[in-house]
């Protein structure tokens, strides 16, 4: 039988070589592999990951980061169910004792980006949270000795809707559901200026309770809805319409019964049911004035005047609604 004989030399490094694979499979090392969540451009992103490291990771994911993007990691370190968000870069800027600055930056936090600046906060007031993600429309103000922040609860308005209400006379108005004035804090930056007046600067505003609405019935009791607005009626008939035109055959012209000429909008009717010279609105035609009249028209007859006579034609026999208007 063949033996293997190691030499001491030998041993020594079978032996290191044991102890090195132990400490790896202890240490994690040897790195099993972590599902990660990647949140990117909007995305989230499931992968599956041996790397510990977040940047080496972003890159085998093809996702790159440009000068001033950052990212965060939600865990101390790349295990099993962390999640790196990818923060790209946006104007922040930093307001400190009036002096303004910005920078470009995708960095996580307030106190990241202080300390970029080399900013120090250390004992002086900050306008927004220290461990807050940076925005580009909330400037981050490091107070000097004459300032101070000041935050008041203020009311908001609530908007009034109203809804038309046909059982209600005209111009009357009902509170259907009271409105509800709404609730904010808003941040005011306080400056003692030299001539001992305060300067007072809004910084922002959060919503504490939301307004709600206010409902009111309007009245529209006897009214009609045209393209013109609302108008008041003070009678509607249902009639037998048919149409005419002033001329044949495109010559001449037609005087009404009360010596207007006759175009679009005049209309023909039975004076004893509408007196000549009244408004009346007609769904489909429009507003029009009584200034005519004709032998066939009759009780609940109306003669529309058209533009041409093929419209005339088209136009036939129909039932139609007409609003009796009250002057306008």
């Amino acid at each position: 039988m063949l033996k293997t004989i190691l030499n001491p030399k030998q041993r020594i490094f079978v032996l290191s070589a044991v102890l090195v694979c132990v400490a790896l499979v202890l240490t994690g090392f040897v790195a099993s592999k972590k599902t990660l969540e990647v949140l990117v451009d909007g995305k989230n992103i499931k992968i599956e990951t041996r790397s510990t490291n977040p940047k080496k990771i972003l890159q085998e994911m093809g996702v790159h980061l440009s000068e001033h993007d950052g990212y965060a990691l939600d865990t101390p370190k790349v295990r099993d169910g962390s999640k790196i968000e990818v923060i790209r870069a946006i104007p922040v800027t930093v307001i400190n004792q009036g002096k303004r600055h910005v920078v470009n930056t995708g960095l996580a936090t307030v106190a990241e980006v202080l300390k970029l600046m080399k900013v120090d906060y250390a004992n002086k007031v900050v306008s927004v949270k220290l461990t807050d993600r940076p925005r580009v429309d909330l400037p981050i103000h490091v107070l000097g000795n004459n300032e101070k922040l000041n935050a008041v609860e203020e009311t908001m308005e609530f908007a009034v809707r109203e809804q038309a209400d046909s059982h209600l006379e005209f111009g009357e108005k009902r509170v259907i559901t009271p409105g509800v004035l709404g609730k904010k804090q808003v941040l005011y930056k306080e400056t003692l200026t030299a001539d001992g007046s305060v300067k007072r600067e809004k910084l922002s505003e959060e919503v504490l309770a939301q307004p709600q609405e206010q409902i009111v019935a309007v009245g529209k009791k006897n009214m009609v809805e045209t393209s013109r607005g609302s108008f008041r009626y003070r009678a509607v008939y249902d009639m037998q319409a048919t149409a005419y035109t002033p001329y044949l055959d495109g010559s001449g012209s037609g005087i009404t019964a009360t010596g207007i000429p006759a175009r679009r909008g005049v209309v023909a009717v039975d004076p004893q049911v509408i007196p000549l010279g009244s408004q009346v609105y007609i769904p489909g035609y429009g507003h029009a004035i009584a200034a005519d009249t004709g032998g066939a028209i009759r009780g609940h007859k109306i003669d529309l005047c058209i533009d041409t006579y093929q419209e005339a034609i088209s136009f036939g026999r129909r039932q139609v609604t007409v609003y009796l208007l009250d002057e306008y």
